[in-house]
């Protein structure tokens, strides 16, 4: 058998660039391996990082490659991707809540949204295939979706019209199901009352916050027409965490869904026909999901993934796109609860619009910052020389400037940099 991973320091196995957990190896996949294929024997194993650097913030993904030969001498070659978490400060206050939520998603949530639309005739698949979940150590084994064509957009380009009608539509679709399945089982467990913002992560968020404003004000007066804002989003800094906790928070008389809680970009996957048009959408990393307004999700898209030229200009039309999807799957699937009004969703999106400042703030720098060996999530909130070097890199990123130019004005007229 040949591997083509080598014995590293502190717990990992270096290949190439990469590093993979030291348990990460043939043994762990001999369950997973005998179940399917039966008497085998592995005749090659490989692990390598399933992303760059900057593509993935608060998980480690490696992709793992098997080549087998089976009973009957019968070559065959499997790939899975297993999801685990990386060191730091910030992946660790992950473990109480992430994993074990994430892990009811794949193994009871998922399968009940997808058998929902089955019985009302209609072929949806949330995402991945979920092949395997362990706590200790905290890990997820997923089919590989490159192996069956699916692919990230450019987060550089954000999502042209037609991949953003198509993402909305499955985002309606997964949210409806949600609903319905709180309607016929009662609430969701206590993990779905929680989000990314939640406790664990209060203390973690101040700290970010306190020592974020002073580099991003620093950014806004070389920008150029934006410092106009300043005053404004200083007195918003010296509340941001409560804000955002407040726009997170559940609000019983609302319509309610059981969130995403994460839609940017690279957890969006498309597979694409000959012709470049939109096969198929799955969506991946399930583990921030919460229960509440689905204009978490909504702003929290259109903000981080749509391209420049359609975010601000659309943003009205997404929501009513979003809207007449979500209305279409609880009627098919015969939710008996009040539908809610276009006006509503958008009250709550004016009600909630902290959430588009936090994404364009947060996710939509890291987003659009070239990958570099200092894109690590850590560095965001340590409060160091170099850590205020990295900062002002991501908050001058040429990209990261235009996008925002761009959106500070559009909260503005909408009222949300107003406390």
């Amino acid at each position: 058998m040949v591997s083509e991973t080598e014995n590293g320091s502190n717990g990992e196995i270096t290949n190439g660039n990469s590093t993979v957990p030291e348990w990460l190896n043939e043994e762990y996949f001999k369950d997973i391996l005998d179940k399917e294929f039966g008497k085998h024997e592995i005749t090659k194993f490989s692990a390598e990082s399933a992303t760059g650097k900057g593509e993935n913030y608060a998980s480690r993904m490696t992709r793992v490659l098997i080549d087998l030969q089976l009973e009957d001498g019968t070559p065959k070659s499997v790939r899975y991707i297993v999801k685990s978490l990386i060191g730091g400060e910030l992946s660790q206050s992950f473990l109480g809540t992430v994993f074990p939520k994430e892990i009811e998603m794949y193994e009871k949530i998922v399968p009940q949204i997808n058998n929902l639309y089955k019985e009302a005739g209609v072929d949806f698949s949330v995402g991945a295939k979920c092949i395997k979940t362990q706590i200790d150590p905290p890990a997820i084994i997923l089919e590989d979706l490159v192996v069956a064509g699916y692919e990230n957009i450019s987060r550089f380009e954000g999502m042209d019209l037609d991949h953003v009608h198509v993402t909305l539509e499955k985002l309606a679709r997964f949210h409806a199901a949600t609903a319905r399945i709180y309607e016929i089982n009662g609430p969701y467990s206590e993990h779905f009352n929680k989000g990314i913002f939640g406790p664990e992560m209060l203390a973690m968020m101040e700290k970010m916050v306190a020592s974020t404003w002073e580099v991003i004000k620093s950014c806004i007066q070389k920008w150029g027409d934006c410092e106009v804002y300043i005053e404004k989003m200083e007195k918003l800094f010296l509340r941001f965490c409560d804000l955002i906790l407040e726009a997170e928070k559940m609000d019983p008389n609302d319509f309610n869904v059981l969130n995403h809680g994460d839609t940017w970009c690279n957890n969006i996957m498309f597979k694409h026909n000959k012709d470049g048009t939109i096969d198929d959408l799955k969506f991946v990393d399930l583990q921030v999901s919460k229960w509440g307004s689905p204009v978490w999700d909504l702003q929290y898209f259109i903000i981080s993934s749509c391209s420049y030229d359609i975010r601000i200009e659309k943003f009205d039309y997404f929501v009513k796109y979003y809207h007449q999807h979500l209305i279409e799957s609880l009627k098919l699937l015969k939710y008996a609860g009040k539908l809610p009004k276009l006006v509503e969703i958008q009250i709550q999106m004016l009600k909630r619009g902290y959430v588009c400042l936090n994404t364009m703030i947060g996710t939509l720098s890291a987003v659009l910052l070239d990958p570099n060996d200092s894109a690590d999530i850590e560095m965001f909130f340590k409060d160091s020389d170099e850590s205020d070097k990295f900062r002002k890199l991501v908050y001058m990123t040429p990209r990261y400037v235009k996008a925002a130019k761009s959106i500070l004005p559009f909260l503005d007229n909408r009222g949300i940099l107003d406390l």
